[in-house]
């Protein structure tokens, strides 16, 4: 008797052990790859910016990490509806999150980067037109 009360007590235990797994994974959690900076009006590959490894990693619970040329650092991030705000070393960035891309001028610097889920291909941006028609030289005004 004594035997099978243990078996059942180490089955209930290993049971509830199980059990404490966690709860439902994240949605926007995991690996978002570096893909293109901009800056002053410029866009450029994000390995031209930093020639080094360039992402960063969502974890459930608003954890995470991001290797930024090769040297990572820890950081939060939360997220309210598309707005998602990443803090490293006590700064915080806000961008948004959206469709598995992030797009955020990390630690205040000028730089708008774009960072794009594994898995996820990037979304084609519509055309607009706005500045579309013919444009005249009014002036042109040179030192020389």
């Amino acid at each position: 008797m004594k035997k099978l009360l243990a078996i059942l007590l180490t089955l209930a235990m290993l049971l509830s052990l199980a059990a404490c797994g966690g709860g439902e994974e994240d949605p926007n959690a995991g690996k978002y790859l570096g893909t293109t900076a901009k800056a002053l009006g410029m866009t450029m590959e994000m390995s031209e910016v930093y020639p080094g490894e360039t992402w960063m990693e969502l974890k459930s619970g608003g954890r995470g990490t991001i290797m930024l040329d090769g040297d990572d650092f820890s950081m939060k991030w939360t997220l309210e509806g598309e707005a998602i705000t990443i803090t490293i070393d006590g700064v915080d960035s806000v961008g948004t999150l959206t469709d598995g891309v992030i797009t955020v001028d990390l630690m205040n610097m000028g730089v708008e980067m774009i960072f794009l889920k594994e898995g996820v291909e990037m979304p084609v941006a519509e055309a607009t037109y706005n500045d579309a028609g013919y444009w005249e030289v009014v002036r042109v005004e040179s030192e020389d």
